[in-house]
């Protein structure tokens, strides 16, 4: 799989130089093992950069710290976004919703790869 600059009406000399910058944010242990052959690909495509951050229960305790295995796994975080509250109600969604929307302001990506399994994404 390439998703690399070839016939993007570049001149040649640029085309291997851009890499496109691919975010992917993570925040449970059941859709980082969907995302992680995914973010395999891209981690070894040279036209691509791989960007990671996590947040939700990966950053949590009570969870097992689950961004630990996403660092043994060799894929660098870029940033970990604290925003996982122990409120279902509409008020602390929204709260974690409000954490996350700063998350992306420090990367400017060409691509944001986020499973919406949680309500919580919706930030991003």
């Amino acid at each position: 799989m390439s998703f690399g600059n070839e016939g993007d009406g570049f001149p040649e000399k640029f085309q291997t130089a851009m890499k496109r910058k691919i975010c992917v944010i993570t925040g449970t242990r059941a859709e980082y093992g969907l995302l992680y052959w995914l973010m395999k690909e891209i981690q070894e495509d040279d036209a691509l950069e791989l960007r990671v951050i996590v947040t939700g229960m990966h950053l949590s305790p009570e969870f097992g710290l689950t961004w630990k295995k996403i660092e043994e796994d060799g894929f660098p975080i870029h940033k970990k976004v604290e925003m996982l509250l122990s409120s279902d109600t509409p008020v602390g969604i929204t709260k974690s919703m409000g954490l996350g929307m700063n998350c992306c302001q420090f990367c400017k990506n060409d691509i944001l790869q986020l499973s919406l399994s949680d309500s919580s994404f919706l930030a991003f």
